[in-house]
C-alpha cells in the first residue's frame, strides 16, 4: 500500500481502518490439522492485549490518513467510526490492564 499510494490516499485510510477492524477481533489460532490441510503458515499477531494495542495503534494512524485523504467534512462518518472503535478498544485495554491489576492485588 505504501509504494502504491501517497500518504494520506483515502484507499490507504480505508484499509488501515479495516485492517485495525479484524485485529480487534481476537480469533483463536488455527489448529495443526487445518494448517496442514491448507498448507498454509499462520503468523497470527499475538493474542489478548497485545493484539488490541495494535489495532489501536494501527486505528490511529488509519485515522489521521483518513482525515488527511477525505478531510474533516468528506469521510466525516467513516473518520467518526474509526474513532468510536478507537475509544471502544482503549476502555477494553483499560479492563485488561485493572484486570490484571486486580488479580495481581489477590495473589500478593
Amino acid at each position: 500500500m505504501q509504494d502504491a499510494f501517497p500518504s494520506g490516499h483515502p484507499v490507504r485510510g480505508v484499509a488501515l481502518a479495516e485492517l485495525g477492524k479484524l485485529l480487534a477481533v481476537d480469533a483463536a489460532a488455527p489448529t495443526q490439522g487445518a494448517i496442514a490441510q491448507t498448507g498454509a503458515t499462520t503468523t497470527l499477531p499475538p493474542p489478548g492485549p497485545a493484539r488490541l494495542r495494535l489495532a489501536l495503534q494501527t486505528l490511529v494512524r488509519a485515522r489521521a490518513e483518513l482525515l488527511i485523504g477525505f478531510g474533516v467534512v468528506g469521510g466525516a462518518q467513516t473518520v467518526k467510526t474509526v474513532e468510536e472503535m478507537i475509544k471502544m478498544i482503549e476502555r477494553e485495554l483499560q479492563v485488561w490492564d485493572s484486570g490484571v491489576k486486580n488479580v495481581a492485588d489477590t495473589y500478593r
